[in-house]
């Protein structure tokens, strides 16, 4: 009976036995006494739209949803934000009375952990490695919040980033957008980078010894190396950044604050980001171990 005083929240993506949230979010919960229950749902594809049914009509206040379903929720939505509209991917999604509006935490998520390097991000060159939804974000929030002079982007699927270059380059129209698709010149690109930003899945837990750029590209201590995967702590991008000098962000910090704008959707409370942080190094210290 205790449940039906609860209002229900959850994450909704596949596979998502990685995931941090119920762990962050949980501890967040227990630390203001909220009465939530937060819930995970591996799902396949065709289930989608049975559970937004459901999510309508069953007292959810709302969800997360990760890889692979930010782009893919959005037909099931009543309406979106202007973050959403923008870079046409959700990560939040809010439940009133019945009607479902997408957000995208991620976009505040990026541009709070990227804050205390906006002088050397302004005007200087960014490059940003995938082209999903995270890529999109991660464009959009620098773009937007940074004013960089360009911002390169290299997926393995070029049409894929090109897609995002030409989005853009509308939106933004004072920032040189480039596809890059030549391998031979990512050296050179990437040693004119100031901030080099990882939002591929490559490196992510089980595989942590992948990296998501040729193992012979160097970095310099000049440079930003901001790897939005946050299982493992340290990736083997952000180790390599490390061993070659760099200054590296690893994706916790991001994690922690796209939770915390979600958090205020839901629950209309101030986020306690110290508590929230140290569930997550708590549920990560397992995995640090070999570090």
């Amino acid at each position: 009976m205790k449940s039906q005083h609860h209002q229900l929240v959850g994450i909704i993506g596949h596979p998502i036995s990685h995931t941090l949230s119920p762990a962050m979010h949980t501890a967040a919960f227990d630390a203001l006494r909220l009465p939530f229950k937060y819930g995970v749902f591996d799902v396949i594809d065709e289930f989608l739209p049975a559970l937004f049914a459901s999510l309508r009509k069953n007292g959810f206040t709302g969800v997360n949803v990760t890889t692979p379903y930010k782009e893919h929720v959005i037909p099931l939505l009543d309406s979106v934000d202007e973050n959403v509209a923008a870079i046409g991917a959700v990560n939040t999604v809010v439940n009133r009375d019945g009607r479902l509006t997408g957000y995208n935490t991620d976009v505040m998520g990026i541009q709070q952990t990227l804050e205390p390097f906006k002088e050397r991000i302004c005007n200087a060159s960014v490059f940003v490695l995938g082209a999903g939804g995270g890529a999109r974000a991660a464009v959009y929030a620098i773009s937007k919040n940074f004013s960089p002079a360009s911002v390169r982007l290299y997926n393995r699927t070029a049409s894929r980033a090109r897609a995002i270059v030409d989005q853009f380059k509308k939106i933004f129209p004072t920032v040189i957008y480039e596809n890059v698709s030549d391998l031979k010149t990512l050296p050179a690109l990437i040693a004119d980078s100031v901030l080099v930003v990882n939002t591929t899945s490559l490196g992510m837990t089980p595989n942590v010894d992948t990296l998501p750029l040729p193992s012979m590209i160097r970095f310099s201590n000049q440079q930003i190396i901001f790897d939005i995967i946050y299982t493992p702590i340290e990736t083997a991008l952000i180790q390599k950044a490390k061993a070659d000098g760099a200054e590296t962000v690893n994706g916790v910090e991001m994690f922690v604050y796209q939770g915390a704008w979600a958090f205020q959707l839901w629950t209309g409370k101030p986020f306690p980001v110290d508590i929230a942080r140290q569930a997550v190094l708590k549920a990560l210290a397992p995995a640090r171990t070999d570090v």
